[in-house]
C-alpha cells in the first residue's frame, strides 16, 4: 500500500480560525468556533498516513499559523515527510517563515489580494500589509522551491493584474535570491459556506469576474506561453508571459463548471474536525 500512495499528499486543513476576516470569505465578519483536532491528534494523523507512503503534507486553515505550526512542522519531518507546504496569510512575517524553513518547510503559498494598502486593510480587516509583503519576500529569498502568491481577483480589483505581474517581476529580480515568485489569480469561487448566506450571495453577485475577464486584462500585457510549475492541483493552469520575466498560474474553476482533476490529483483532503474525503465535492468521513 505504501507504494500506491507514494504520489499522495495529505492537504490538512488544521483549523477554521483565522486572524483576518476578508469579505469574500467571511463577510459578516463572525468569529469561527467549533471542536477542532488538537496537536497531538494532528500528530497522530500525521504517523498514520506516513505509515502507508504519503511523505508530502499541505498545511492550510483557515490560517495555519495560529496554531503552533512550529512544533507541527518539526514533528511532521521527525516523523518522515520529506516535503511540507503551507498556505498563509503571510501575517506573521519573515521571521517565522526563517523558524519554519529551519524546521523542515519546503514550499510556502501567500494569500494577497490586493496591492493597495488601503484597500487591503478594508479586504481583510486587518493591518498587517506590511508583513504579508515581509513574508513574501523573506520566502524568494531563502526558499529555493517557487513561492506563489495568491490572488482571488474580483470586479474591484482587476485593474491590479498590471501592478501583479510588476511585483512579481521584482521580486524574481531581488539580488542573491534563492527562488521565484508566481502570481497565481483565482477566480472567486462559491465553495464556502457563506455564499449560501445572503450576504455571500449578494458579495458573489457584485464581486465576481470570469476566467474571460481574466484572459482579457491578460492579453493587454502580453502572450500566454503554457509552462510547467511545480505543485498538484490538476486545476491550475501556468504560463509565461513573453517578454516579461514571469510565470503566472490561473485557477478558474466556477467558469470551467467545477471538473474533476481526474486521476491527476492525488490529494487527500482533511478538515479541521478529524474528517477526510479525496475530493472537495465530496461528503467527508470522521476518521476519528
Amino acid at each position: 500500500m505504501g507504494t500506491e500512495l507514494s504520489n499522495w499528499f495529505l492537504r490538512f486543513a488544521i483549523t477554521p480560525k483565522c486572524n483576518f476576516r476578508c469579505e469574500y470569505c467571511n463577510p459578516a465578519g463572525l468569529k469561527q468556533e467549533g471542536n477542532i483536532v488538537k496537536e497531538d491528534d494532528i500528530i497522530d494523523i500525521l504517523k498514520a498516513v506516513n505509515k502507508v507512503g504519503v511523505n508530502r503534507v499541505h498545511w492550510t486553515g483557515g490560517e495555519p499559523t495560529i496554531m503552533d505550526i512550529e512544533y507541527l512542522i518539526s514533528s511532521a519531518r521527525q516523523i518522515g515527510f520529506k516535503e511540507q507546504v503551507m498556505t498563509t496569510n503571510g501575517s506573521k512575517g519573515g521571521k517565522l517563515l526563517r523558524h519554519l524553513v529551519d524546521r523542515g518547510l519546503s514550499r510556502l503559498i501567500v494569500s494577497l489580494d490586493t496591492l493597495d494598502p488601503e484597500r487591503f486593510e478594508k479586504v481583510t480587516r486587518t493591518k498587517h500589509f506590511y508583513d504579508v509583503l515581509d513574508t513574501i519576500e523573506t520566502s524568494v529569498k531563502i526558499l529555493y522551491a517557487p513561492t506563489k502568491v495568491n490572488v482571488v481577483y474580483m470586479q474591484e480589483t482587476k485593474s491590479e493584474i498590471p501592478s501583479f505581474i510588476e511585483y512579481g517581476k521584482r521580486l524574481n529580480r531581488i539580488p542573491n535570491k534563492k527562488g521565484d515568485a508566481i502570481v497565481k489569480f483565482i477566480e472567486m469561487s462559491q465553495n464556502n459556506p457563506v455564499f449560501h448566506q445572503d450576504s455571500g450571495k449578494s458579495l458573489y453577485t457584485s464581486s465576481h469576474s470570469t476566467r474571460d475577464e481574466l484572459f482579457e486584462e491578460l492579453s493587454k500585457i502580453g502572450s500566454l506561453e503554457p509552462s510547467k510549475v511545480r505543485g498538484n492541483n490538476p486545476n491550475t493552469e501556468y504560463y509565461r508571459i513573453n517578454g516579461e520575466g514571469i510565470t503566472i498560474g490561473l485557477i478558474t474553476i466556477p467558469s470551467l463548471g467545477y471538473k474533476c482533476g481526474g486521476n491527476k490529483c492525488t490529494k487527500i483532503r482533511m478538515n479541521p474536525y478529524g474528517a477526510a474525503a479525496v475530493c472537495i465535492s465530496q461528503e467527508p468521513t470522521i476518521m476519528l
